[in-house]
This record gives structure tokens, C-alpha cells and sequence, in this order.
């Protein structure tokens, strides 16, 4: 019985209706590129002082959030490859016999 209840189950979630795509606003991704110029500016000159917040409309603040979130996982994913091709260089290193300092 648990079976048939599977195949029911997922029978519904197979005819469930398409989403269609979010549209970002123009405005979240003027914002998100403002914030990114300036973040890149204040790491590059090594600015101390806090910044200034930009301010968002509520819809703005949620896709600016899903933006990171997105920027996040890509970095994460960078960071994973990164480490995996430092992990292979060491294992050339080893093999050739190749002295690090």
C-alpha cells in the first residue's frame, strides 16, 4: 500500500505547473553593481572607515540577498577548485621530486 502511495505522490508532483523565470529588477542589479564597485574600491585602497549603507526598497533588499546567496555559492566553488588544483601541484611536486620553500 505504501508503494502505490509513492507512485501517487509522485504522479502529482510531476504534473505540478511550470514556474515561470523571476525577472530581476533593474534597479537590484544597479544597486548590486554599485555595491560591488565600491567594495571592490575600499579592499583595493584599503579603506578603513565604515561605509556607507545604500539604501533598498524591501523587493530590492530580498534580490540583492538572493544575489549574494548566488555570488556565495560561486565563490565556494572557486575556492573548492582552488584548493583541488594546490592539492595536485603538491602531488606534481612530490613525484618530480620538486623542493618547495
Amino acid at each position: 500500500m505504501e508503494q502505490n502511495n509513492y507512485y501517487n505522490v509522485q504522479a502529482q508532483e510531476d504534473t505540478l505547473p511550470a514556474v515561470p523565470p523571476l525577472m530581476i529588477c533593474d534597479s537590484a542589479i544597479a544597486l548590486w553593481n554599485a555595491a560591488t564597485d565600491t567594495a571592490q574600491f575600499r579592499v583595493n585602497q584599503g579603506v578603513v572607515l565604515p561605509p556607507e549603507t545604500i539604501h533598498t526598497t524591501v523587493e530590492e533588499k530580498c534580490w540583492v540577498t538572493l544575489m549574494a546567496l548566488q555570488r556565495e555559492e560561486e565563490l565556494k566553488d572557486t575556492l573548492k577548485s582552488l584548493e583541488k588544483a594546490w592539492r595536485e601541484l603538491e602531488e606534481v611536486r612530490k613525484l618530480l621530486g620538486i623542493q618547495t620553500t
